[in-house]
This record gives structure tokens, C-alpha cells and sequence, in this order.
């Protein structure tokens, strides 16, 4: 494993690298009739997905730009999207959800505000989920591809068995909207972030809330777990564009600067994805165990 000095040497000198500080427009892909909401790659990079107000999803080839499937069976906007990762022969949409007076039946009729599942390699539709009363904005596979959480402006969070297309929980306890959603990397635990300012922990198998955390004082609009210690934990979350860092126990150096992440780090189990991020490290003296807390921010 490498020390905390050697890995702030290292990420050191790739910023100070000018080899791949040059980027430069690859493609420009025009096929939605309408504005895109959302994109998603697949683990490789090699295929992403784009979800669109037309209420279709598109699957493109990166490195050529071809389109390969369009994904049609909404009846509203797209707007959350995501991979099965690492595998990528999955993708979910979740859509929005219109309510509408229907004059024969003498009543508001909603339509859509659901969750599909699609074979990438076909466009087969493989499942759609029905359950939440308004907008689907937010939704995950977990870690082994066999369950998918989604999260709603009626403010609940569902969760969803892949193979049959059961619900198998819903997680009943925010006061407003949830807006984000993340299973741990173990797939035992899955957070949600919502409009109620609150983060909620919840367990996978019984669907009861673990936790709540509060603090923010807006709504929560990202959340990502980095790393579960059952004993002694803390969470990342974010509101707007701040991300708020946590948890590594036992860590004997304590000089950190700001740094930029370009890379994936798993150092300490702490995982960063590649770019977008700034990173601030301390040592919380008030601990008895030592921390190693970052605050992370989007780059742009």
C-alpha cells in the first residue's frame, strides 16, 4: 500500500503533467428531436446512453458516434438513465409522470412515471416497473445487477427485483422529493438524499430506515458512498455542487495540500471517480481515531 506522502507526491506531479492537458471537441451527435436530460456510459467506455424530453433513450458507439438503438416505449420525458456496471447489458430509464383530465371518464388520468428495463444488445424491453404516483428522477442497480432502486418526487424510494420485476420495498419516510440515491459497495445498504434537507439510511433487505442524518440546510442534490465501516461511519453527501467526505480510521500521516484528482483513487478504500473533483485533506484533531476527511467539489 502506498504511504499518504508518496500518493500526495504522485498526484502531485500528474497535475504538473502537460502531456493530456489539451482536450479537444471529438463528435457532435444530433438524432433527439428534443433537448437531452441525461447521459450515462457503460463501464468500458465504449457505449453510452442518452435519455431525452422526446421519451426516448438512445444507445450510441463512442469512439465512431453510430447510433445502435433507440429504446421507445415511454410516454413521457426520460430523465433518469443508468448502466447494469460492470456488465452493460442493462440499462434502466425512469421517466416522468403527466396527470391530465380525462373528459369520457370523468377524471385525472396519469400516465407513465415509470421504470424500464432494457436488453442492451437487442432494445428488448425486458420489465417496466409501476408503483411511484409521480416523476421517477433518480435510479441505481446495485453492486451485483440483480435489484434497482428508484427514486421519486412523491417522495419515496422503491426497490426492484431485476429477474421478476417485483417491488420489493418501498422506503417510506422523507418529507419531500428524493432526488438522489446510491447503494453501498457491498449492495447491504442504500442511501437517499432529498428536497427534506435529510439523508436517509436504509436497509436493503427489510427496507427500514437505519438512519437519518441532518445538517444541510437546502436540499440534498447528489450522494455517493465511498465506504461502509458499520462500527464507526460516516457518509459523503452533497448539496449542489459540494461534496461532503469521511471516513478512514487508522491513517499515521497528517500533511495534506488541496489537490485535484485526475485519477481513480482507492487509496484507504476511499474511491474517487476520474476528474471533476478538488480534494481538501486534514487530520481532525478532536478524534480519537484518525480521520481522513476531504471535501470534494465539482471542477467545472
Amino acid at each position: 500500500m502506498l504511504s499518504l506522502p508518496r500518493m500526495h507526491s504522485e498526484l502531485v506531479t500528474k497535475l504538473t503533467c502537460r502531456d493530456n492537458a489539451d482536450y479537444y471537441l471529438y463528435k457532435i451527435l444530433r438524432a433527439h428531436i428534443l433537448p437531452l436530460t441525461n447521459c450515462a456510459f457503460n463501464k468500458q467506455g465504449d457505449q453510452f446512453i442518452t435519455g431525452s424530453y422526446d421519451r426516448t433513450c438512445k444507445l450510441w458507439q463512442t469512439e465512431t458516434g453510430e447510433e445502435l438503438l433507440t429504446l421507445e416505449g415511454h410516454r413521457n420525458v426520460v430523465y433518469a438513465i443508468a448502466f447494469n456496471n460492470p456488465w452493460g447489458d442493462k440499462v434502466i430509464t425512469g421517466s416522468f409522470g403527466t396527470c391530465f383530465f380525462h373528459g369520457r371518464c370523468l377524471r385525472f388520468v396519469c400516465i407513465d412515471k415509470t421504470c424500464k428495463v432494457w436488453n442492451v444488445k437487442n432494445g428488448d424491453l425486458q420489465h417496466t416497473y409501476r408503483g411511484h404516483a409521480t416523476e421517477i428522477v433518480c435510479l441505481s442497480f446495485n453492486p451485483l445487477g440483480s435489484m434497482v432502486a428508484t427514486g421519486s418526487m412523491d417522495n419515496t424510494a422503491r426497490l426492484w427485483d431485476v429477474a421478476t420485476g417485483e417491488c420489493l420495498h418501498a422506503l417510506l419516510g422523507h418529507t419531500a422529493e428524493i432526488v438522489s440515491l446510491n447503494f453501498a459497495t457491498d449492495g447491504h445498504r442504500i442511501i437517499t438524499g432529498s428536497f427534506d434537507h435529510t439523508i436517509k439510511v436504509w436497509d436493503v433487505s427489510t427496507g427500514r430506515c437505519i438512519r437519518t442524518f441532518m445538517g444541510h440546510n437546502g436540499e440534498i442534490s447528489s450522494t455517493q458512498v465511498f465506504l461502509w465501516l458499520l462500527s464507526s461511519y460516516r457518509l459523503y453527501s452533497s448539496i449542489s455542487d459540494l461534496i461532503f467526505a469521511s471516513v478512514v480510521p487508522s491513517i499515521e500521516h497528517a500533511k495534506f495540500g488541496t489537490l485535484r484528482l485526475d485519477c481513480v483513487c482507492t487509496h484507504f478504500g476511499v474511491t474517487v471517480m476520474k476528474s471533476l473533483m478538488y480534494a481538501t485533506m486534514q487530520l481532525d484533531p478532536d478524534s480519537q481515531q484518525h480521520q481522513l476527511m476531504a471535501r470534494l467539489a465539482c471542477s467545472t
